[in-house]
Formats: C-alpha cells, sequence, structure tokens
C-alpha cells in the first residue's frame, strides 16, 4: 500500500513539475 502511495505522488509531483515548466517559458 506504501509503495503504491509513494507511485501516485511521484507522479503527481512529476505532472506538477511538467506544468511549471510550461508555465514558466
Amino acid at each position: 500500500m506504501k509503495s503504491f502511495t509513494i507511485s501516485i505522488l511521484e507522479v503527481y509531483f512529476s505532472l506538477t513539475a511538467q506544468l511549471q515548466v510550461l508555465t514558466a517559458i
């Protein structure tokens, strides 16, 4: 269960990072 939650957090942070890069341009 913990690994599943961690994977979701990793995907969430990766998506938010991509959005920040797109908005920064």
